[in-house]
């Protein structure tokens, strides 16, 4: 049993136990997209892509996608409880984390 599975375009990653999964995704801005966390996934061809968890028909794709980042930073347009905060030289404190492959 493979434990860790990416897609050749790295824009999903799928980790196994044996019991349970937890899979995230690259979303179309490049931010960290929670794809399942849960029971047992095989394959990582099973999983959704992060476009079809941020796409809300009604809702501006570019705020959809910040409301389901894995590992947000704080600041931005982001209001709910960052993953990371920081307080950068000058006073900065806005932090957004982008995948770089």
């Amino acid at each position: 049993m493979t434990l860790i599975q990416t897609e050749k375009n790295c824009s999903r990653f799928l980790l196994r136990t044996g019991n349970s999964s937890y899979a995230f995704g690259i979303n179309t801005q490049g931010l960290l997209t929670g794809l399942h966390w849960g029971g047992l996934i095989e394959n990582i061809s099973d999983l959704p892509s992060a476009r079809e968890i941020e796409c809300y028909r009604h809702r501006n794709i570019q705020h959809a996608a910040l409301n389901f980042q894995e590992y947000p930073g704080w600041g931005s347009e982001f209001f709910n409880e960052p993953s990371l905060k920081a307080t950068l030289p000058g006073g900065m404190r806005s932090i957004i984390l982008r995948y770089a492959g």
